[in-house]
C-alpha cells in the first residue's frame, strides 16, 4: 500500500482515538515513503508516530522510530539531528535492551560525531562500544568498531594508530569471511551427504525388490507342482504335457520381464552414481575456484592498500613542502582553502621572504591526483632555485625563468610532452613609509585585492607555462603594480573554485566568488576561509571537479 494511503488511515484512526493503531500505521507509512525515496515525507510521518509512541509510553516503538529518524538524517548528512535521535534511542536501549544493542547504539553515536568532524569524541565513544563488543565477543560489531576508529584516527592525522586499527579491521574481516566460507562449505557437504543417503535408500529398495521376486518365483513353483498333481489325476498324459509346455513358456516370459526390470533399475542406479560423481566434481572445482578468487581478492586488497598507503605518504610529503603560517605571520595574517580532488593535488602555493620583500605564488598544474602532484613538486623546486638561489624577485622575470626551466626539465623540445601550469606570482615590498608596493604577474591566473573597502581584480596574461606545442622561444609577461596599505588584503586562487558546478551544472563562478569576498570584507582570513568552505559545500552537489586553492592574505 502507498505511503499516502497509510498516512490517511493513520489520521483517521487518530481522530477516532485509536492511538495504538495510528502509531502502527504511521510507522508503516514512514517505511513506505522511505523505500520510495521520499525522505522528507518519511521524516514527517515518523515524527508523528514518535508523538503517539510517547503518549502510549511504547518504549520499543520509541527506540525504533528514533533510530529510523537518525538514519534518515544521516542519509541527508544532517549529522546534528542524526546525533540527537541516536542519543534518544540509546537512552532507551540502555534501560531495555542487551549489551550488544547498547554497543551498536554507541557505534551509531560515534559515526554521527565523525560526520560532525568531532573525531576526538567519536573515538572516545567508539572505544567504549568496542569494550562492550569485545566482552560479548561480537566479531561483526568489533569489525565495524575497528573500521570506525581507523577512519577517525586517519582524519586526526594519527597515521600509526589509524594503520594499527586498519590492520585489526582487515584481520577480523578475513576471519569473518573465512567463517562464512566454511559455513557455506558445510551446507554444501550436508546436501551431498543427504544425496548419498538417498542413493543408499534407493539401493535398499532394489534389494527388497529382488527378494520379492524370489518369493514370487517360489510361489510359482508351488503352483506348478499343484497343477501337475491335479493334471496327473484328471487328464491324460498328452494334456499334461501341453500344460507343462504352457507353464514353461509362462515362466520364461516372467523371467525375461524380471531381467528387464532389473536391467532398467541397474541403468538408473548407474546414472544416479554418475550424476553424483559429476556433482562432487563440480563442487570440487567450485571450491577450488572460490579459493582462487579469495586469494586473488586478498592480493588485490593488499595491492590496493599498499597503493593507498603510498599515496597517503605522498600527501604527507606534498604538505611538507607547502609554506606554514609561522613563515608568513611576521608580515601578514593569512589562511588557505586547500582541497585536493584526490588524495594528492595538482595545485600548490609557495612563499619566500628576503628582508622587507616577500614573494607569494599560487599554481594550478596540468592534471590532478598523482600526475598533478609530481608537477606541483617540480614547480615548487624550480621556484626555490629561481627565487632563493638566484635571487630573482621580480614576478615577470620569475615567470619567464620558470617557463624556460619547465620547458627543459620536461624535455618538451624533443618530446610530445605538453604539461605545464597556470600560476599567479605576487611580490610585496614594505616601503619606508609603511605602505606595501605590490608587483604582480600571472600566467592565465589573476589576483584580487581589497583597498578602501572595495575588491579589484587584475588579470594575468593569456599564456600558460610549459610546452603546449611551442619551440624554445621566450614568452613575455606583463608586470602590474599597485600600492596597498596595512590591513589591505589580496587573494590568489586557482580556477577549481570558480569552475565547481552545482546539481544543475551551473558553475560557482567569478561573480559569486567576488560577492562572497565583498560580503565578508571585515572578517579575518581564517574565518573567511571557514565561511567559504561552508558556502562551497552548500553550493556543491556534483563530485569535486578539480583541485581547489584559495589564499587570502591580509597585510600587517
Amino acid at each position: 500500500m502507498a505511503g499516502s494511503d497509510l498516512e490517511k488511515q493513520a489520521i483517521q484512526e487518530a481522530e477516532k482515538g485509536n492511538q495504538a493503531i495510528a502509531l502502527d500505521l504511521y510507522s508503516k507509512a514512514g517505511y513506505a515513503y522511505w523505500s520510495g525515496g521520499n525522505i522528507e515525507k518519511a521524516i514527517q510521518v515518523f515524527g508523528e508516530g514518535l508523538r503517539y509512541a510517547a503518549e502510549l509510553n511504547n518504549r520499543n516503538a520509541l527506540i525504533t522510530l528514533n533510530n529510523n529518524l537518525a538514519l534518515l538524517y544521516t542519509g541527508k548528512e544532517d549529522y546534528q539531528n542524526a546525533l540527537r535521535f541516536f542519543q534518544k534511542a540509546y537512552e532507551l536501549i540502555r534501560q531495555l535492551r542487551t549489551n550488544r544493542e547498547q554497543a551498536e547504539a554507541l557505534m551509531n553515536i560515534a559515526s554521527a560525531h565523525e560526520g560532525l568532524k568531532d573525531y576526538e569524541q567519536a573515538t572516545k565513544i567508539a572505544q567504549e562500544a568496542m569494550r562492550i563488543a569485545q566482552e560479548e565477543q561480537d566479531l561483526r560489531l568489533m569489525r565495524k568498531g575497528y573500521g570506525l576508529l581507523a577512519s577517525c584516527y586517519e582524519k586526526l592525522g594519527k597515521s600509526d594508530q589509524a594503520f594499527q586499527y586498519f590492520e585489526q579491521f582487515s584481520a577480523l574481516d578475513r576471519q569473518i569471511k573465512a567463517e562464512e566460507y566454511q559455513s557455506i562449505r558445510k551446507e554444501a557437504d550436508t546436501k551431498v551427504a543427504i544425496a548419498e543417503q538417498e542413493l543408499s535408500k534407493t539401493a535398499g529398495r532394489l534389494k527388497e525388490t529382488s527378494d520379492s521376486l524370489e518369493v514370487v518365483a517360489r510361489l510359482a513353483q508351488l503352483q506348478k507342482m499343484e497343477i501337475e498333481l491335479r493334471t496327473s489325476q484328471l487328464r491324460e498324459k498328452e494334456a499334461q504335457l501341453k500344460y507343462e509346455r504352457y507353464i514353461r513358456r509362462t515362466m520364461f516370459a516372467g523371467a525375461a520381464g524380471i531381467l528387464l526390470f532389473l536391467l532398467l533399475v541397474s541403468v538408473m542406479l548407474i546414472l544416479k552414481v554418475r550424476d553424483n560423481k559429476r556433482l562432487r566434481e563440480q563442487k570440487r572445482k567450485i571450491e577450488e575456484q572460490n579459493l582462487q578468487i579469495q586469494k586473488q581478492n586478498e592480493l588485490l586488497d593488499l595491492q590496493n592498500r599498499n597503493i593507498k598507503d603510498s599515496i597517503h605518504y605522498a600527501n604527507t610529503i606534498q604538505k611538507a613542502i607547502l609554506p606554514s603560517e609561522d613563515e608568513i605571520s611576521e608580515i601578514s595574517s593569512s589562511a588557505v582553502l586547500y582541497l585536493p580532488k584526490d588524495i594528492v593535488s595538482g595545485d600548490f602555493y609557495w612563499f619566500s621572504r628576503r628582508g622587507n620583500e616577500a614573494v607569494f605564488a599560487v599554481a594550478d598544474c596540468t592534471g590532478h591526483g598523482v600526475p598533478g602532484a609530481f608537477m606541483s613538486m617540480i614547480g615548487s623546486m624550480l621556484l626555490n632555485e629561481i627565487v632563493n638561489e638566484q635571487n630573482i624577485m621580480d614576478p615577470e622575470k620569475i615567470l619567464q625563468e620558470l617557463d624556460q626551466r619547465l620547458f627543459y626539465a620536461l624535455r618538451q623540445e624533443t618530446s610530445e610532452n605538453t604539461d605545464g601550469m597556470d600560476i599567479a606570482i605576487l611580490k610585496a615590498d614594505l616601503s619606508d613609509n609603511r605602505t606595501w608596493n605590490i608587483s604582480f604577474a600571472g600566467a592565465k591566473r589573476p589576483m584580487m585585492y581589497c583597498s578602501d573597502g572595495l575588491y579589484h581584480i587584475i588579470e594575468g596574461d593569456k599564456n600558460s607555462l610549459g610546452g603546449f606545442g611551442r619551440k624554445s622561444e621566450k614568452k613575455t609577461f606583463t608586470s602590474h603594480h599597485v600600492v596597498l596599505q596595512p590591513n589591505d588584503e589580496f587573494v590568489l586562487y586557482t580556477d577549481g573554485i570558480t569552475d565547481q558546478p552545482d546539481k544543475n551544472r551551473k558553475r560557482f563562478g567569478l561573480q559569486r566568488f567576488q560577492d562572497f569576498l565583498a560580503g565578508h570584507i571585515n572578517m579575518p582570513p581564517e574565518e573567511k576561509i571557514a565561511q567559504l568552505r561552508d558556502e562551497l559545500k552548500q553550493f556543491t552537489a556534483e563530485p569535486q571537479r578539480d583541485d581547489i586553492t584559495v589564499w587570502i592574505v591580509k597585510l600587517r
